[in-house]
């Protein structure tokens, strides 16, 4: 195997994987917001319109949730972060990009 080498990961699997990089990343005061958001979004091509509407009722939940105990869901930055990646996720829904959200 050379160094170039990419596994492939079959899409029910990939879902999992992103779901819960998405849940195990939400409220960490990290990086992890950002390489979760741009991850769903780098893959979002492979999941349905379904999967990317839970990625969002998760994350706009947990804002929700924070919001309302006055806190943000880690640190600013990472709370601006969800909010940017939830406003990209919905525009690739809006856009039909995602496997089954393409219009025919």
């Amino acid at each position: 195997m050379g160094t170039n080498h990419v596994p492939r990961v079959a899409p029910p699997d990939l879902w999992v994987m992103l779901l819960s990089t998405v849940r195990y990343s939400m409220g960490r005061m990290t990086y992890m917001s950002n390489l979760a958001g741009e991850l769903v979004i780098g893959y979002a091509k492979y999941l349905t319109k379904m999967q990317l509407e839970q990625i969002v009722n998760e994350i706009e939940g947990e804002l929700l949730r924070c919001a309302r105990t006055n806190v943000t869901l880690g640190m600013d930055m990472d709370d601006r972060a969800w909010r940017k990646n939830v406003a990209i996720i919905k525009d690739i829904i809006e856009k039909g990009e995602g496997k089954s959200c393409r219009k025919k």
